[in-house]
């Protein structure tokens, strides 16, 4: 005797609510087989990736300044390549112009001697002096910045050398006598020794760290010395106009913004992890004496999406602030398969990263998921909805530029990918 036909539900689910699973009961029939969720890829050995990196600098800003010259705040140097000093004719960066990118000890022979009124630094400072080779007293150090008009120096220019030292942790012993002796004391930020009790007393000094300006008066005023690391020199060296007992403060020479040249990412080195979720469990219950079908979609949107997130080294050079822009040129396909598409997608596309301020994307994807169950006579078949949620952490290694230094340091790169659901069913007599 031939079976019965088999007849087929079909209905969208509601989401249960309070943990609540979804009831549904049939009265009608069977089906194909329900698709069974598939396991994730296995993970793949992947040689380093290579981003490329397009730059944006943002204008600088300032806390300290080692020279009495106003510097304009906020400044766009945007049109800057690399560390180097800008020399204007006129005020206000008017005029005929030159750009340095090292030291230039007799501006005569460029035929720019005595005639800047204003300049821009970028990355590293600039000792700038008026006599040739830096001969004479006369002496400034210009920081990352715009200075619009020098003022009293202005027009007295003649020689220019960059700051080429590693400026991190800035660290100088200063001692009441030559030769290294007397009572010594120890400094790491800006001093005014009008508050201590070795003004002027100083007669020689060790530098183990950064450089630092030397000013005979308070506030960066009067006669001026650049002590660099390494140092170690007795004030009466300097010359006939000497610097011995005349110190009064020290000023510790900042590096400009660090500029993001270079993101490698490197695979290889990926750790991932998989975790599943409970989206929603619907309970088919058949009470008729016949096998049945149900065929339900139901829609899935919030808990879905990818996200990806940068997180920098804890002991970053980074400031807040500093934009870079990275965009994958490619993947070891073993790895990149591993992801989704809607991951690839994002991916692909690129993204900016504003330390401080964005350092994190995330977006949304809607989904529909086919419940398929085929249940047995005066059975239950419990049919649950799963999200798969895969994490995949890649380290990266950041080529930062501070002045004429290039550092790396690390970081993370954090994707997570919330698009994959899959069904389970189990019957229950």
């Amino acid at each position: 005797m031939a079976a019965p036909p088999l007849s087929t539900s079909t209905g969208r689910v509601v989401p249960h609510q309070d943990g609540c699973p979804t009831l549904i009961q049939l009265n009608g029939e069977s089906c194909p087989s329900p698709r069974w969720p598939t396991t994730p890829p296995p993970s793949v050995d992947h040689p380093p990736t290579h981003l490329s990196v397009s730059v944006s600098p943002i204008p600088s800003s300032w806390t300290q300044s080692c020279t009495t010259i106003r510097r304009r705040d906020p400044c766009d140097l945007s049109a800057l390549s690399g560390p180097c000093v800008v020399l204007y004719e006129l005020v206000d960066f008017e005029g005929l112009s030159l750009t340095l990118h090292d030291a230039e000890t007799d501006l005569a022979a460029r035929a720019f001697a005595n005639a800047t009124a204003s300049l821009m630094v970028s990355g590293a400072p600039w000792r700038c002096c008026a006599a040739p080779d830096c001969a004479g007293e006369a002496v400034e150090v210009f920081e990352e910045g715009c200075y619009p008009d020098l003022g009293s120096f202005s027009r007295l220019i003649t020689a220019a050398w960059p700051v080429r030292q590693s400026l991190e942790d800035p660290a100088i012993r200063v001692y009441t006598d030559t030769g290294l002796a007397g009572t010594q004391r120890n400094f790491s930020r800006e001093v005014n020794l009008a508050y201590s009790d070795v003004d002027n007393q100083v007669s020689s000094h060790e530098v183990q760290a950064g450089a630092w300006v030397l000013s005979s008066d308070g506030g960066n005023r009067g006669r001026k010395r650049l002590a660099l690391q390494g140092q170690v020199l007795d004030y009466s060296a300097y010359g006939p106009g000497s610097f011995n007992d005349v110190l009064s403060h020290l000023c510790p020479l900042m590096q400009g913004r660090p500029v993001v040249v270079g993101v490698r990412l490197d695979c290889a080195q990926a750790q991932s992890t998989v975790g599943r979720e409970v989206l929603d469990v619907l309970l088919v219950s058949n009470v008729s004496p016949l096998e049945q079908l149900l065929t339900v979609t139901h829609g899935v949107g919030s808990e879905l999406g990818v996200s990806e997130t940068f997180t920098f080294s804890r002991h970053t050079v980074l400031r807040q602030g500093v934009t870079f822009g990275v965009s994958v040129h490619h993947f070891h396909w073993g790895f990149f398969a591993t992801l989704s598409s809607e991951l690839r997608l994002d991916l692909e596309h690129g993204f900016q990263v504003e330390k401080g301020v964005t350092e994190s994307w995330s977006r949304q994807v809607a989904r529909e998921v086919e419940v398929r169950a085929r249940v047995p006579p005066n059975a239950t078949v419990i049919a649950t909805i799963l999200l798969q949620e895969k994490t995949y952490v890649v380290p990266v290694v950041l080529s930062v530029r501070l002045g004429f230094q290039v550092v790396e340091e690390r970081a993370n790169f954090t994707c997570v990918d919330r698009t994959c659901t899959t069904v389970e069913y189990e019957v229950q007599d």
